[in-house]
């Protein structure tokens, strides 16, 4: 079962058509990168045609890609609906000493 870092370097390098500028975007190393997309190859099958200058998805790497993409959007959105909840709001006010303003 691939997980989210998996598919979020599996999506970067789809998008960018490339393993060492998606080794960038996610702040990692290409051989980490080869090493993530070869292990879901081996789970999954053949997801890119390797070309003398970039990748391009293989059918079973679109379907993948449509999954990568709804997964990541929906931890993203479960990231903002878990931060808007742990947020305090309203007003908060603050008494302080006139003394130790003036310091």
């Amino acid at each position: 079962m691939a997980d989210f870092r998996s598919l979020e370097v599996f999506y970067w390098v789809a998008t960018l058509s490339s393993f060492r500028r998606a080794s960038e975007q996610v702040n990692t190393t290409q051989p980490a990168v080869s090493q993530r997309i070869a292990a879901l190859e081996h789970e999954y099958g053949t997801l890119f045609e390797r070309r003398s200058r970039d990748v391009a998805l293989t059918e079973r790497g679109r379907v993948l890609f449509g999954f990568a993409e709804r997964f990541l959007s929906l931890q993203a959105e479960m990231g903002a609906a878990l931060a808007e909840t742990g947020r305090t709001m309203g007003t908060l006010r603050l008494g302080v000493s006139e003394t130790i303003v003036h310091l």
